[in-house]
Order: structure tokens, then C-alpha cells, then sequence
């Protein structure tokens, strides 16, 4: 994946997910405003987790136990 300058520092990997077949990064490319997305390792199908109309996500808890 490739990331332009413009999008760096609203851009970052976040986590893997427990059954290791995703991965989450937080984006603000091609968007006004940072947003969550969950990316699959097989596809690269890129799905919306978390977004705010007025905000950038800035911050991601997650849990160890949840699947």
C-alpha cells in the first residue's frame, strides 16, 4: 500500500485481528477526515469500521478476549 504525502500523517496501521486474516488502519486518504478501516490480508477489501462526520478517528481501544 502506498501512501501519499499529503495523507502520512492522518494515516497508520493500527492492529491484527485475533484470527490474524485482517488488519485495521486508520486513513484519512482520499477523505477529509481520518476514519477506521478493517483490511483483508487475502483481498485487500477495504471495509469501513468507524467514522465521524466532524472528526478524525484519533484513537482505537480494542480487546484481547473479544473476537
Amino acid at each position: 500500500m502506498s501512501i501519499a504525502a499529503d495523507n502520512v500523517l492522518g494515516t497508520e496501521p493500527s492492529h491484527i485481528n485475533r484470527t490474524g486474516d485482517a488488519w485495521f488502519l486508520r486513513s484519512s486518504v482520499r477523505r477529509d477526515k481520518a476514519v477506521m478501516l478493517r483490511i483483508d490480508w487475502t483481498t485487500g477489501t477495504q471495509t469501513l469500521v468507524a467514522s465521524h462526520e466532524k472528526v478524525d478517528i484519533a484513537g482505537w481501544m480494542t480487546c484481547p478476549t473479544h473476537r
